[in-house]
């Protein structure tokens, strides 16, 4: 970590371009200041993604909010394993909201897991702007029974989304588990 910096949440977007699930996620990112010296490195994390699906890796780290940065990462997963072909998960009713205890993006999630979650279902708000990502949070809803639809909410007290966002993905961060289901 670098000293004297604030912290930051760094979020990549990672495609899977095998026919097998992605299981467990994990890499490192490459700081890399404007000369392209590197100044510090940070772990990876995610869960797992569908076969030749899309989903959102990220680390937290102290940057300097003078300076700039770039990033390079590395991300593998730790196996390939058979995968459903569709999501498991959908999303609908994503909208953005603001209120005294923060902001960020919140809807439905509805699942076709034939089992219950107790540790319900991790998640990656992201919003782009001309192609480009320039926004994530996480969040998620807390428990998730089969056949039901649920709320989720991902938000941050002191960082909202930008206003040029033109499109929004959420992305299941889905476990080992959950992907065989």
């Amino acid at each position: 970590m670098l000293s004297g910096g604030r912290t930051y949440f760094l979020y990549a977007l990672v495609k899977n371009s095998s026919d097998k699930a992605a299981i467990d996620l994990t890499g490192k990112v490459a700081i890399l200041d404007s000369d392209g010296v590197l100044v510090d490195s940070s772990e990876a994390i995610g869960e797992g993604v569908l076969p030749r699906g899309r989903t959102i890796v990220w680390t937290e780290t102290d940057l300097d909010p003078g300076k700039r940065y770039r990033f390079r990462w590395k991300v593998s997963a730790a196996s390939l394993q058979p995968g459903p072909k569709r999501s498991p998960v959908t999303f609908t009713n994503v909208e953005p909201f603001k209120s005294d205890m923060g902001c960020g993006y919140r809807g439905l999630v509805t699942t076709s897991f034939k089992k219950e979650y107790a540790d319900g279902l991790a998640l990656v708000v992201a919003g782009f702007s001309k192609g480009k990502l320039v926004y994530a949070n996480t969040g998620g809803p807390n428990q998730l029974l089969p056949g039901t639809k649920a709320r989720f909410e991902a938000s941050a007290f002191d960082f909202c989304p930008p206003p040029n966002i033109d499109r929004v993905e959420v992305f299941p961060d889905l476990s080992e588990a959950q992907l065989s289901d």
